[in-house]
């Protein structure tokens, strides 16, 4: 049995809503949990999301916190761009930046994120691109609007070349951000996954 964390203050700063929202997805309703999850040793914490097809693990600045677990529901997702805190207390209503104590057992309903997420050690390939980057060329390649399209990712040469990303619609091309601590030739790299994509 887990313990209940009663009272906390944590900094999250990246945007859960979209996963917790999407969790009423017909496809993965089974594995749907509608809350986020907030789990802490003692001296780190984290806030655990998912809707059964994706899941998201995000390290939080622990201002106040103690070893335990809780439900951060939906609602008390920070909406504010500057103020990404919530706190949670026994008397909270459920509301941007306030959550109110809830039974740690549900937490139990998390996979173990564990054996989901693999070591670095031991990932058989990745690539490390710019965000902002790999939000445009997304929206480049997707059809407004449409929440069903899905996207294939090629990862070349170990994720040291870019990587091209297949829609129905279209193929992007992303740059990695670095090779080996060295800037990549751009426009040499990208001229060559072009002529590769464009092949496929």
């Amino acid at each position: 049995m887990a313990t209940t964390i009663t009272k906390a203050t944590v900094t999250i700063p990246t945007d859960l809503r979209g996963i917790l929202k999407s969790s009423k997805d017909r496809e993965h309703r089974r594995h749907c949990i509608h809350n986020a999850a907030l789990q802490s040793d003692g001296e780190q914490a984290q806030v655990i999301a998912t809707c059964g097809a994706t899941l998201a693990v995000v390290d939080v600045d622990d201002g106040e916190v103690q070893a335990g677990a809780v439900l951060l529901p939906l609602a008390s997702m920070p909406t504010r761009r500057k103020d990404r805190t919530i706190r949670v207390h026994p008397d909270a209503n459920s509301q941007p930046g306030e959550a109110a104590v809830t039974d740690a057992d549900g937490i139990g309903g998390f996979p173990p994120i564990g054996n989901i997420i693999p070591a670095e050690a031991t990932a058989a390939a990745a690539i490390t691109v710019n965000v902002d980057r790999l939000r445009r060329l997304l929206d480049a390649v997707a059809p407004v609007g449409d929440k069903e399209t899905t996207v294939t990712i090629r990862l070349q040469d170990g994720g040291k070349r870019p990587a091209t990303l297949v829609t129905p619609s279209g193929v992007g091309v992303i740059m990695p951000v670095t090779t080996d601590n060295h800037p990549l030739d751009l426009r040499k790299g990208l001229a060559e996954s072009i002529d590769a994509a464009s092949r496929r």
